[in-house]
């Protein structure tokens, strides 16, 4: 039997998480701005915990492995540093394609050290089942 949620529980849970973000920012903002933070760094701080749901949505099964965690904690560092230096000498257009790269690398990284990709999971297992 699956449980099922209430569409309006769904918007609360929405609301709800939409909020927590905005209190989240302008918190970050405040506290940025009382500790005399220098912007570039609250930059790459923020532009590296945005890359949080895109690991949780994609890697959710590798979570579990403390050295997969320590992988994208030191990808989402490089990302943040690396949009950072590139806001310096390019423009947004021109910064499209050196993070394209960027992602893809980590990405294919991540595979080759960790595998991760489900296809290679399921062809391992006919390759199993065929033996």
């Amino acid at each position: 039997m699956v449980a099922t949620t209430s569409p309006l529980w769904d918007k609360v849970l929405l609301l709800t998480t939409a909020l927590f973000v905005c209190v989240a920012g302008v918190v970050s903002v405040v506290v940025s701005l009382v500790y005399h933070v220098n912007p570039a760094w609250f930059f790459v701080a923020w532009n590296s915990i945005m890359l949080i749901p895109l690991f949780v949505r994609d890697f959710r099964a590798q979570l579990k492995k403390p050295s997969f965690v320590a992988y994208l904690i030191a990808w989402a560092v490089i990302h943040g540093l690396l949009v950072a230096t590139l806001m310096r000498w390019f423009s947004i257009a021109a910064m499209i394609p050196f993070i394209a790269i960027e992602l893809t690398l980590g990405y294919f990284v991540a595979d080759l050290l960790f595998d991760i990709r489900p296809a290679a999971k399921e062809y391992k297992e006919r390759d199993r089942q065929a033996d």
